[in-house]
């Protein structure tokens, strides 16, 4: 009874902004329409769809992480937030058949989930609300470049 809700719930809340880890670029084309914006420093590509906009890292022209956060801000400039529902939507179809467990390290301000194998992570922050799914192998590739520029900007010490 309690999963059969659970399926009833997401299928109820499930919304087309649904990037996925993994996907192409072209298949988020397909998906959202045409890109709004390239942040080529971050690396990010925006697209918006469904009162969400979708920032979506891509590494070797698949999605490793995405960033989902509600269009629209209140009088601080701050996004809405997501409501449990969508955040449990978008953990659904990021780790496919694999069940999302909440971190220890999790705080009131900061919720961190992982799939039960560990390649992909997320995280809510409370505060700017965006909820971001990455892979763990992002997340090193991330720190790799962040290693190889702190290096070279303290070249010439």
């Amino acid at each position: 009874m309690k999963s059969a809700l659970t399926l009833l719930l997401l299928a109820a809340f499930a919304m087309p902004a649904q990037a996925r880890i993994g996907e192409t670029l072209q298949e988020c084309l397909e998906r959202y329409g045409p890109i709004r914006n390239i942040d080529e420093k971050a690396g990010l590509t925006y697209f918006h769809k469904s009162g969400f906009t979708v920032a979506i890292h891509f590494h070797e022209d698949h999605a490793d992480s995405v960033d989902y956060i509600r269009t629209g801000e209140d009088q601080k400039g701050t996004p809405y937030p997501l409501t449990p529902a969508e955040i449990q939507v978008f953990l659904s179809v990021n780790g496919k058949e694999l069940e999302w467990l909440e971190a220890p390290r999790s705080t009131r301000l900061v919720q961190i989930w992982e799939t039960n194998d560990g390649k992909i992570l997320a995280q809510y922050d409370s505060r700017q609300h965006i909820l971001t799914v990455i892979t763990k192998a992002a997340t090193e590739h991330t720190d790799a470049a962040a290693e190889a520029e702190a290096k070279q900007s303290l070249q010439g010490f």
